[in-house]
């Protein structure tokens, strides 16, 4: 595998040949809910394509998924005269983590994040021409869905992809999971992994897969977390189920 590289002069954007960061971007460090250090990054399109930007994008990912999954897209909206501003969420990409094991997709409290949100857009928005757009998926879309509730008025349209508004509990009941939450989470456990199911997310191949059909972009994801080990995120923990099931049930 290529080694990542490091195109940023702040934060670290990285890249592995044919998914490089798009040329026009800067990746920074802000402080989030807490004091935490989060990532995000700021593109503004070359004045070969707009003089005078449309707007501003502001796009949240899905869980386990990093800045460098979206260079695709943000390339495609920088092309189009758009800024774009990405971010990793806390627990995610190069933002800090909660817990010691990296792999552990963890989370305490949907107003951890939301504060998170809010935080971003004040750190940004003196660099972001209007109007804003917000684009988010999964667990970034129901985030996104639940800032506009809380008010967010900025922005003047939203499109948000597969939002995470419920979580599928397959053969068990929606009560019996949380039954199983709460006893975990009490006992100290919200930091162990949901059923001991590791998930080890460099053991994954395409064919077992079941997010996309695509199999060229989902070599080109592969490289870029063998390239940089540290935006790989793993199966969930209670912490997270608890946070995901309320996030949900608060729309």
């Amino acid at each position: 595998m290529n080694r990542a590289q490091t195109f940023a002069a702040h934060a670290p954007l990285m890249g592995v040949p044919g998914a490089a960061p798009p040329p026009g971007g800067d990746g920074d460090w802000f402080r989030g809910a807490g004091g935490m250090r989060l990532r995000a990054a700021l593109w503004t399109p070359s004045p070969m394509v707009a003089k005078t930007p449309r707007g501003t994008v502001v796009l949240s990912a899905g869980r386990t998924e990093p800045i460098e999954k979206y260079y695709e897209f943000i390339g495609n909206l920088l092309a189009r005269g758009w800024c774009v501003l990405a971010h990793d969420w806390r627990g995610q990409g190069l933002s800090a983590r909660l817990l010691p094991d990296r792999l552990k997709g963890h989370a305490r409290a949907v107003e951890e994040f939301l504060d998170d949100y809010g935080r971003l857009l004040e750190t940004y928005q003196a660099r972001m021409p209007q109007p804003w757009i917000m684009v988010g998926h999964s667990m970034g879309a129901c985030l996104n869905l639940l800032t506009l509730e809380a008010g967010e008025d900025r922005f003047a349209a939203a499109l948000l992809s597969s939002p995470m508004l419920r979580v599928k509990t397959g053969k068990r009941s929606m009560w019996s999971v949380k039954l199983a939450l709460r006893w975990n989470i009490r006992h100290g456990k919200a930091g162990d992994y949901v059923l001991d199911d590791v998930d080890d997310p460099f053991d994954h191949d395409f064919e077992g897969n079941t997010l996309t059909s695509d199999a060229a972009r989902y070599d080109l994801w592969r490289q870029q977390l063998f390239a940089c080990p540290h935006l790989a995120v793993g199966a969930p923990t209670y912490g997270w189920l608890a946070f995901a099931i309320d996030a949900g049930e608060r729309r």
